[in-house]
């Protein structure tokens, strides 16, 4: 039999008109009493409609809402709307991935990132999404102190860094790993927004982006030489603000059961280390005796990750062929 439409008439004030039949679904609009409608389906059990019009789309309304003109009209069963995808907690960075370069269209994977520092190389980043032609913005609300701040962001390919909407870093181009910098002068204490763009092209994928506070006087606290920038944090994730920020001549510790600081607890604790070194051209191998977990990076790229608690204190190498000979980025987590 051939479905002759028929219309409904809202007998409501007014209407939420929804994504599904069911209130669990989002409201994409309103219909006000009086206003006809095409009917196009209804569910099941029959006490939603599905009409045609609101906002040029098709939408559910609930039955006791709607006059149907023509009861005899055997209106088709149809599918309701895949049901909304439940929220996503964000309690770090929220993490919009595309399926494209631009960041165009909605995002492909919504979730809780608890560090921008990426190193896909040629795989995924996230579920439905090919390791190439894809883009991602991050973003997160933070307490900032006044001062003046540097951002820091090595990525390959482009990237944006915005505080509160205002241009840090652009470098929104194919490149190889790079890492780029921008000073903020003056940012007021309280909180901030900050926005992170990336995409990916091909080859290579990465993305490690941080900052600090410069120092009294102005003077950038940003290691030179044989200084290492110490940042020890109150978890084993290297988040929130670090309870101490020093600079340290070695990175060669051996707290035993007691504590990096007074201020730091002896159990449960992070600490990012950074380093500009001079390094010459050709094969270097990176060593570090650790317990328990450890990262070691040059100019982003990871050169040893072993994230995870180990018995004793084991040894572990890496190796990073065809270094450039001059200063690069060295940070040890």
């Amino acid at each position: 039999m051939t479905y002759t439409q028929t219309s409904g008439i809202i007998t409501a004030t007014v209407a939420n008109v929804r994504s599904g039949p069911g209130t669990e679904h989002p409201v994409i609009g309103q219909a006000l009493q009086g206003e006809s409608y095409i009917i196009t389906g209804r569910n099941a059990p029959g006490d939603w409609y599905q009409i045609a019009g609101v906002n040029n789309q098709l939408g559910w309304v609930y039955g006791e809402l709607l006059a149907v003109q023509d009861a005899r009209a055997d209106i088709p069963v149809v599918g309701p709307a895949a049901p909304p995808p439940p929220p996503v907690h964000i309690q770090g960075w929220k993490g919009e991935y595309f399926p494209n370069q631009d960041l165009q269209g909605s995002p492909l994977v919504v979730r809780d990132d608890p560090d921008i520092n990426f190193h896909w190389g040629g795989a995924s980043p996230a579920p439905g999404l090919a390791g190439t032609n894809f883009s991602v913005r991050w973003t997160r609300t933070l307490y900032f102190e006044g001062g003046d701040y540097t951002f820091y962001a090595t990525a390959d390919d482009g990237v944006r860094v915005k505080l509160d909407g205002w241009g840090v870093i652009d470098q929104w181009r194919v490149s190889s790993a790079q890492t780029y910098s921008g000073t903020f002068k003056n940012v007021g204490a309280g909180n901030h927004t900050i926005t992170v763009e990336y995409f990916q092209a091909g080859g290579d994928a990465l993305a490690h982006v941080w900052w600090e506070r410069r120092g009294e006087g102005g003077a950038d606290r940003r290691p030179s030489g044989n200084v290492w920038h110490a940042e020890y944090f109150n978890d084993i994730h290297l988040q929130g603000s670090p309870l101490v920020i020093r600079e340290e001549t070695n990175l060669d510790h051996n707290w035993s059961l007691g504590s990096p600081d007074p201020l730091v607890p002896g159990d449960n604790f992070s600490a990012r280390w950074t380093r500009q070194a001079y390094l010459e051209g050709g094969i270097h191998k990176f060593y570090a005796y650790v317990s328990d977990g450890v990262r070691v990076y040059v100019d982003g790229r990871a050169i040893i990750d072993e994230w995870h608690d180990a018995d004793g204190a084991p040894t572990y190498i890496g190796q990073f062929d065809s270094v450039g000979g001059g200063t690069h980025t060295v940070i040890v987590e």
